[in-house]
């Protein structure tokens, strides 16, 4: 008691300490050190309680049979007693209430207590607690911990606390600097952590105290699946709103949740999603007999590789070649939950809300074979434009029929007269205005492009500029910014000659269209910008020989979609660009990048015969080098399992340089592949090059090898 009875005080004006008194009373209310001793005595309380339940004297209650009695919840000064509806229990609840108050020196506020019954209790046993416990009885017993202890049929009313409390906290924060600036991830981390401190009610600068372990804690897991995980669990016959509500977000995991290939003891055959490159991930054939209802995928490995035996008896051509074109993970590996939306295979909120809106959408009604439907590549191929960001916007506003032509705004009835302002002679649409308008002819015609739209060919402008990003020839990344600038541009002109009366200016769209995209390419490091050739050094195009005793790697792989077959072509040479060694291989996998993959770590598995000389290996997959250099853990979780066998072998090389090259740069190794693809690579070739592999070799040193072969 040192601790409350030698309290003293300072009284601050001004952050000048002017006088100190010692109180006689002990400590105050609202002292940082009153809750630590409120909840040291409150402790005793909890204590007596729990020892009359293990004495028999209190039942408590059970949420389920399996679940221990609960007879109390205390959170500071609010608590929750939970008895049957008998005298016997109230007698013994009140003589430790007594005990409790005497002992502590605290006193119950029956004013503000009440009780509250099951809807079975009969009215003279109310009527009899009542007047032991000296409490009134309430039909609501209010809230608990800021919630709503009792939830009514109607859930909006219930909930009309949750949108008071937002709308005034709406109405009194007065900046919106999260819809300005883009957050860094570290303050976004911090506030993560604040609302986490928050919820474990600790207070400021220190940790809170996690009372029980979380195993311990879960109390819906003991009410709903003891015996089951959370994705497995049912509803129950008498579920709760919050367990209703919580199942309700459930069925969005299903939608993406699937299995990364591990071990195979925990991925059942049936029934599971794990085969990537199928519809669903899921086998659709009907299950032979209810022995193969558990099986299991390790049943169906053996020795590192897969061995199906009478199982593609059961199995489509399909299902089984989409099998074998899975990589089986080297060494011990847990199969793990992953969520297949997304490359990371971790959740993301936009994922989740694109996948319940796809599961969710209308099917589409069958069109006329002369309508177009908008690609989903499309939006995606005009957000990787390489135009500022308001241009990107432009062009889907214009894509997706959101910008206000005379034609929409007639539509929508804000206007009588759709007629063309400019030229008068057809009604404005987008493709009227963009391709055919007359002053939008010279500036195509007279640009780089020097080109004229036939009115047959262009039916909607979302469908040229599909063809134009996404088609089968499709433009390249520079032609598509000038694309987009020019149509930038053409809008801009049409809106002066509306709202400011200036006239349009062919050469000037023109003129400004080109500056623009070249200035915003030079700007950000684009290597074709301006005049399309700004930058191409003549090193980054030709093969560079390895340093002094060096041998270099060059792989690559080709794939073919349909069939999952891959060609893996590994390339040794060394200072002299002379061929030292090589691999090919013909394997299954279920993804281009899985095929790059397994191509580097071939060629590091060949390295470890030249540990003893300087290595550098360089392959044309951009994203598989980057990830292996940033030894970084949020690859793509469908070759999760090879990334792992690549830093493996990385480590028992020391740390090898690992470098991305243009395709031009990888001619040989691509040769290898194709023709390993096509199973038309000779044995010797590693040793004796043929012709055609000899011309690339000798290319790459600047040898002139004219008339051979």
């Amino acid at each position: 008691m040192a601790c409350v009875s030698s309290v003293n005080y300072n009284v601050l004006v001004g952050g000048r300490k002017v006088a100190e008194f010692k109180p006689e009373r002990g400590l105050r209310q609202g002292d940082p050190l009153s809750p630590c001793l409120f909840i040291l005595v409150a402790d005793v309380l909890s204590s007596m309680l729990d020892k009359a339940v293990n004495d028999g004297r209190l039942c408590g209650i059970k949420l389920a049979r399996s679940c221990p009695p609960i007879s109390h919840c205390f959170f500071a000064d609010d608590s929750l007693l939970f008895l049957n509806a008998s005298k016997g229990d109230c007698v013994v609840v009140a003589e430790i209430l007594k005990f409790y108050c005497e002992a502590s020196g605290q006193d119950m506020n029956l004013d503000k207590s009440n009780l509250f019954y099951s809807k079975n209790t009969p009215l003279e046993v109310k009527e009899d607690i009542c007047e032991t416990l000296g409490i009134k009885e309430a039909s609501n017993p209010g809230k608990y911990l800021g919630l709503p202890t009792l939830w009514e049929r109607s859930k909006v009313v219930a909930l009309n606390f949750v949108k008071e409390r937002m709308v005034n906290k709406i109405q009194n924060w007065k900046h919106f600097p999260m819809g300005v600036f883009k957050f860094p991830k570290s303050f976004c981390k911090d506030l993560d952590a604040e609302v986490a401190r928050f919820w474990w009610g600790n207070k400021e600068g220190g940790r809170g105290i996690h009372w029980q372990a979380w195993s311990k804690a879960r109390v819906v897991k003991g009410i709903y699946f003891p015996n089951s995980d959370f994705l497995n669990a049912k509803k129950g016959s008498r579920a709760s709103w919050g367990w209703y509500s919580i199942l309700v977000g459930r069925d969005a995991l299903h939608l993406g949740i699937g299995w990364k290939l591990g071990s195979g003891d925990n991925i059942r055959i049936w029934g599971d999603r794990w085969i990537p490159s199928l519809k669903n991930q899921v086998i659709s054939s009907v299950m032979p007999n209810s022995d193969w209802e558990d099986r299991r995928v390790s049943s169906i490995i053996v020795d590192g590789k897969w061995r199906l035996g009478n199982l593609e008896n059961f199995l489509s051509m399909e299902e089984v070649n989409a099998i074998k074109r899975l990589h089986i993970p080297v060494g011990i590996q847990e199969d793990e939950r992953v969520w297949v939306h997304v490359n990371r295979g971790i959740f993301t909120v936009k994922s989740g809300y694109h996948a319940v809106k796809h599961h969710m959408a209308k099917p589409v009604e069958v069109r006329a074979s002369s309508s177009f439907s908008i690609n989903k590549d499309l939006w995606g191929a005009i957000w990787k434009l390489k135009v500022a960001e308001k241009v990107k916007h432009f062009v889907w506003r214009l894509c997706s029929g959101s910008l206000p032509f005379l034609s929409n705004l007639r539509q929508r009835r804000c206007l009588m007269d759709a007629c063309c302002p400019i030229c008068r002679k057809e009604e404005e649409s987008g493709e009227h205005l963009f391709l055919f308008c007359g002053w939008t002819e010279l500036v195509w015609f007279g640009s780089l492009f020097c080109a004229r739209w036939d009115r047959f060919e262009v039916r909607r402008i979302e469908e040229w500029w599909y063809c134009l990003l996404c088609g089968a020839s499709k433009a390249d990344d520079w032609t598509a910014a000038l694309f987009a600038y020019t149509c930038w541009n053409i809008w801009k002109c049409r809106c002066k000659f509306i709202f400011e009366h200036i006239e349009v200016d062919s050469s000037f769209v023109i003129q400004n269209s080109f500056s623009a995209a070249a200035e915003f390419w030079n700007a950000n490091g684009f290597s074709n910008g301006g005049s399309g050739r700004l930058s191409s050094g003549v090193c980054d195009n030709r093969w560079v020989p390895p340093d002094n005793n060096g041998l270099k790697f060059n792989c690559d792989a080709s794939f073919l979609r349909d069939s999952g077959a891959a060609g893996l072509g590994i390339v040794v040479r060394n200072r002299q660009g002379i061929l030292f060694g090589g691999r090919s291989l013909r394997v299954q996998a279920c993804s281009e990048v899985v095929a790059e993959a397994l191509a580097l770590l071939e060629a590091l598995k060949l390295g470890l015969d030249f540990c003893d000389r300087p290595l550098l290996f360089e392959s044309d997959c951009r994203n598989l080098v980057m990830t292996v250099n940033q030894k970084d853990v949020n690859w793509d979780w469908r070759v999760s399992g090879i990334m792992k066998e690549i830093l493996l072998v990385c480590g028992q090389l020391s740390w090898p340089s690992i470098l991305h090259v243009k395709r031009s740069v990888n001619k040989a190794a691509d040769w290898v592949a194709k023709n390993a693809l096509r199973r038309m690579c000779p044995l010797v070739w590693d040793v004796c090059p043929p012709s055609s592999l000899a011309l690339i070799l000798d290319a790459d040193i600047g040898v002139d090898r004219d008339g051979i072969g």
